[in-house]
């Protein structure tokens, strides 16, 4: 079966015109609403970029530790096979018990300290979006309040033309 140069590109814009009429509907560059969409999703790509860089480097953080006390470990056990005496035994168990604990210890806080990273992103996020619904409110409520008083002020106008139009007919 052989394609014709039109059946090659099925996909084209032409083909499926939906997605730009559905885009068109919802979709305008300037307005109010599109303006604080793309504001919220460029604050939650910040916040994504954020996420994945504070686990990227308590994930690195981790593997230090792991590897440092991999190493401690090793000449820990090295030691533990030329222990000549109960002594020597006990100070290396020691030291195996030392590294255990410090390992534990430093993955501990590494999480306290991602912990707290995540924190300070969540909440940095939830403020700036409340900020801007915030300002976003105070705009709608000073449109609505020009609205009403042009609104008032068309209705004097029109009452004024009809008790014009009213005293002249009588």
């Amino acid at each position: 079966m052989t394609m014709k140069s039109d059946d090659k590109n099925i996909f084209s814009a032409s083909a499926f015109a939906w997605p730009n009429t559905l885009g068109a509907g919802w979709y305008r560059p300037g307005s109010a609403a599109t303006d604080l969409f793309d504001a919220q999703m460029m604050r939650l790509q910040h916040f994504a970029q954020t996420m994945q860089q504070a686990y990227s480097d308590t994930y690195s953080r981790q593997m230090d530790v792991f590897n440092e006390a991999s190493d401690r470990m090793h000449k820990s056990m090295q030691e533990l096979m030329r222990c000549q005496g109960p002594v020597d035994l006990l100070t290396t168990e020691t030291q195996i018990a030392e590294v255990m604990m410090d390992a534990a210890s430093q993955r501990a806080q590494n999480w306290v300290e991602l912990g707290h990273k995540l924190q300070e992103c969540c909440a940095d996020l939830a403020q700036s979006s409340i900020e801007d619904l915030r300002k976003r409110s105070e705009d709608i409520a000073d449109e609505a309040a020009e609205t009403i008083n042009e609104t008032a002020h068309q209705t004097h106008k029109t009452i004024k033309a009809v008790k014009n139009t009213a005293k002249h007919a009588a």
